[in-house]
């Protein structure tokens, strides 16, 4: 692990790109110096990783690596898992100040509704499971949005397309109310809210913390 330059006296390190990431991580701080001063230096330690699969890699590392002697494993965290029973505590405010996300059965059940109300209000009679493929593709649309985190999807009427097209869009757009208008309200009602769009707030609430 060599270092690649220092950011106001924090090292920033780099790796080949054939190395065992995870291997070389562990290694690289069970020799640290602090590490042979105390022992239990590592446990102190936090370490953030992208997901839940490199906190077990990571985890396992540690466990290879390790003498033959009890070890006290660092503080291992995901940086995309916020909504863990033990989130970072600095995570804590951020996720203590939003609404609770909807049971992902109770999302989809609302959605239905919605959807068959709407085709209801078109003298249409919509098949149930027909229905309920709807309210799914609608939740996948919500997500992605929320992922994107910058997407307003009150503006799809405002997307200029050729006339062969806009009659087919508006209808399409006018049956994605159901999400850009109704379904936040269906949120409010429930204080509730969707799943991405819940993480996506929480992480930009723990970035705005460790900038600060």
């Amino acid at each position: 692990m060599s270092g690649l330059f220092d950011a106001g006296h924090t090292p920033v390190l780099t790796l080949p790109p054939a190395a065992d990431f995870f291997g070389e991580i562990a290694a690289a701080l069970m020799a640290a110096p602090q590490a042979k001063e105390d022992p239990a230096w590592l446990s102190d330690a936090i370490i953030y990783v992208p997901n839940q699969r490199s906190v077990r890699n990571l985890s396992q590392a540690f466990l290879s690596h390790a003498p033959r002697r009890a070890l006290l494993l660092p503080h291992i965290r995901a940086l995309g898992d916020l909504e863990t029973d033990e989130p970072p505590p600095s995570a804590e405010a951020a996720l203590a100040d939003l609404p609770p996300v909807m049971r992902a059965a109770q999302r989809i059940g609302q959605l239905t509704r919605l959807v068959l109300a709407y085709y209801a209000a078109q003298d249409t009679d919509l098949p149930a499971v027909a229905a309920l493929s709807a309210a799914r593709e609608l939740a996948r649309l919500l997500d992605q949005a929320a992922l994107s985190g910058d997407v307003d999807l009150t503006k799809l009427h405002a997307i200029p397309l050729a006339h062969d097209l806009a009659a087919h869009w508006e209808r399409s757009a006018t049956f994605l109310t159901i999400i850009t208008q109704q379904w936040p309200a269906k949120l409010t009602d429930a204080q509730a809210m969707d799943p991405y769009a819940r993480r996506y707030a929480a992480a930009q609430a723990l970035a705005a913390h460790w900038r600060r």
